[in-house]
């Protein structure tokens, strides 16, 4: 079953790719997600870059919203947006995440302090690439690659918000890295000591 869905996918990539407005890239050799996504901000042209996983479903409202919004804040280097998660056994729809529209160094602060670093959906961001790439792009970590770039980010004083409404549909796993709570909670203590200098900078203040 699974080969079969290896199969499905790789003929749908192919037929996509035929699309003259679509650029596929093919890496010689799997060296994960990181350098993949490096090399795709790499390989843009433009300077927003919109992102998303090939199993979710966008809504036809979000590219508009976030590049109208991004035009109005040029201060602004990463917009996200809300999700809705979909049940991967009964497909339903989960309550919405309801994140800050305004990531600030106090808010990250009190999620370290009270419960597990999330403020920004990965799926939904849109993107200034020259600002990102400025920092080195997406860190080298096993999880939670996007998480260290958001701390770059706002370590670099830079700012991420987030829209109020949802405007993607994200497909959940059972098999999911993103789901194994435990097993990453070392990993992102870890990411947040080298990618988030706050507390060290305010103790030579």
């Amino acid at each position: 079953l699974e080969f079969r869905r290896v199969l499905f996918r790789s003929a749908e990539i192919d037929r996509i790719a035929t699309d003259p407005r679509v650029v596929l890239i093919r890496l010689a050799e799997n060296q994960g997600i990181t350098h993949a996504l490096n090399e795709g901000l790499s390989r843009c042209r433009g300077n927003l870059v919109a992102r998303m996983d090939s199993d979710d479903k966008m809504m036809p409202t979000r590219l508009e919203r976030q590049f109208d919004y991004l035009s109005s804040h040029p201060d602004v280097t990463i917009l996200g947006t809300q999700l809705q998660a979909i049940d991967w056994e009964t497909s339903q729809l989960l309550s919405p995440t309801e994140h800050p529209e305004q990531v600030t160094d106090e808010f990250i602060k009190h999620q370290r302090d009270t419960s597990e670093i999330w403020f920004l959906n990965h799926p939904t961001v849109m993107l200034r690439r020259c600002e990102v790439m400025a920092l080195g792009g997406y860190p080298e970590y096993r999880v939670a690659q996007d998480l260290g770039l958001w701390l770059k980010v706002v370590q670099a004083g830079l700012k991420i918000h987030n829209l109020p409404t949802v405007e993607l549909h994200y497909r959940l796993h059972p098999d999911q890295v993103s789901t194994s709570r435990g097993v990453r909670r070392e990993e992102y203590v870890q990411i947040v000591k080298e990618c988030w200098k706050h507390d060290a900078a305010m103790q030579e203040e």
